[in-house]
């Protein structure tokens, strides 16, 4: 089991935070070369233009399932902090199996969507748009193992709590 978790932080590190770093660096590097083309050269690139866009999509979409693993992302909470323990692990589970079913119901889709999408290629460096787009498929899967990995703890600790309970 420690394998198993050690191998999907690596995993999910890889994809989360190592590739979008990587494409942030590229977005950030491909906009200072535009900005100095644009106002020393008075002149235009337009493929630095194009691959800045497409880091920028690897960036938002593969650092964006990050939220739900460490669990940083922005929740109304005024209903559930009145709720007790049991309570809440009862709505995260809920909540998380409606973004999994959902996920889940969407993945089929999304990957037809990327794979059709190799029939196009970007109009000046000539990428196929489903490399474009693929982080989003990456991005359903993280998704999906991190809201179930959440709903696999707080069953846990539903049964730990009620295991206690009873003693």
């Amino acid at each position: 089991m420690k394998i198993l978790k050690e191998l999907y932080g690596r995993i999910s590190d890889f994809f989360e935070v190592y590739v979008p770093c990587i494409t942030f660096a590229v977005v950030f590097v491909t906009y200072i070369v535009m900005i100095v083309y644009r106002y020393l050269f008075d002149a235009q690139i337009n493929w630095v233009y194009e691959l800045s866009m497409i880091a920028f999509v690897w960036t938002v979409v593969l650092s964006a399932s990050c939220s739900s693993r460490r669990e940083d992302h922005i929740m109304f909470t005024m209903l559930y902090d009145k709720l007790p323990v049991p309570g809440q692990a009862v709505c995260r589970i809920l909540g998380n199996l409606i973004i999994v079913a959902l996920m889940l119901v969407l993945l089929p889709g999304a990957v037809d969507a990327v794979r059709f999408l190799a029939i196009k290629k970007s109009s000046l460096l000539k990428i196929p748009f489903h490399i474009v787009f693929a982080p989003f498929i990456v991005f359903n899967v993280l998704t999906v193992l991190h809201h179930g990995v959440n709903i696999a703890k707080d069953i846990a600790a539903l049964w730990r709590g009620r295991k206690g309970a009873t003693l």
